[in-house]
């Protein structure tokens, strides 16, 4: 992918727009996809690394649509994705457009995102989420200090799985308990932790001085290559979480943890601007997902309302004639 002349200036460009490293590679995996899907169904005789700008003005808006067709029937992927990578398709033809200021045939100019479906999102009980800062032990696990402050982090400050990666030692205040991190769309922000998570990363980071003695700085999480770890090892530590508290098959991923954060957060204050601050959304739309209740509160609240206390008929008494 490297490789691909056309791909590197594109990145250039949305870096030079401000895009993160993240979404630069999220579009240039969708782009990939989307040429070898052009390459054979228009049975274009060209390598893929040759594919250059000019090709790209022969795409029309049929082949963005059949391309979309593909990703529903052929590979059932869901609107979010979908979406995902319509968006990854308009950022490059956005592009083309920067590059020729006289090209006028956008193809995906006209085509419409697809309609979300959104659902509740999936979180853990508070129970859950206790056993899961302390699931791993040394009898279970290489690294257990390591992986129970990552998922600790999480759980306490509702960071998503990318912002973790990027935490150096220097950006951490422990007395403060706060994190200077950059977030979605490289917007620096702080962030806040808990006592017990301040524990166990001071737990974490004694064992590790004693290990490298590398000093305050640099990456705060590594793998075992010594590298800064990557959202796909964050994913592996949360799946064997799961997996020792019984809940491999429940659909749950890194990311839940982050709705545990928000639901529990919004649950203790109540206040769904704090909840918005405290996940570094820069509107209220994608944090009003969060204003759900469980359903125990509202079978509570049902009971307890007022209309629902059902008026019981008195019953009639029969007099008994007492003989003399």
């Amino acid at each position: 992918m490297d490789n691909i002349k056309l791909l590197n200036d594109f990145s250039n460009y949305l870096k030079m727009k401000g895009f993160s490293f993240q979404t630069i590679d999220s579009y240039k995996i969708d782009i990939i996809m989307f040429f070898k899907f052009i390459i054979k169904e228009k049975n274009w005789e060209i390598d893929i690394n040759k594919i250059s700008i000019f090709s790209l003005m022969q795409i029309k808006e049929k082949d963005i649509i059949d391309f979309l067709f593909y990703l529903n029937k052929k590979r059932c992927n869901g609107a979010c994705t979908r979406n995902r990578k319509l968006a990854s398709l308009k950022a490059l033809y956005k592009w083309v457009e920067y590059k020729v200021p006289t090209y006028e045939k956008n193809p995906t100019k006209a085509i419409l995102y697809n309609q979300k479906l959104y659902r509740l999102p999936k979180y853990l009980s508070v129970e859950q989420a206790k056993k899961l800062q302390t699931v791993f032990t040394k009898e279970n696990c290489k690294y257990p200090e390591k992986n129970n402050a990552i998922i600790t982090l999480l759980l306490s400050s509702g960071m998503r799985v990318s912002e973790i990666c990027k935490i150096n030692i220097e950006n951490i205040n422990l007395k403060d308990k706060t994190i200077l991190i950059v977030g979605k769309g490289n917007r620096e922000r702080t962030v806040y932790f808990s006592e017990y998570c301040k524990q166990q990363l001071l737990n974490y980071l004694e064992l590790e001085n004693k290990k490298n003695n590398e000093g305050n700085s640099g990456a705060l999480f590594r793998n075992a290559k010594k590298e800064r770890i990557t959202p796909g090892g964050i994913r592996e530590i949360c799946k064997k979480a799961y997996k020792l508290i019984g809940l491999e098959d429940c659909g749950y991923t890194v990311h839940s943890l982050r709705h545990t954060a928000a639901t529990i957060m919004y649950q203790t204050t109540n206040d769904i601007l704090v909840v918005k601050e405290f996940l570094g959304h820069t509107t209220l739309i994608s944090t009003q997902r969060y204003t759900h209740i469980s359903n125990e509160e509202i079978k509570r609240a049902t009971e307890n309302n007022p209309l629902s206390q059902y008026p019981r008929k008195k019953k009639n008494k029969v007099k008994r004639k007492i003989g003399r």
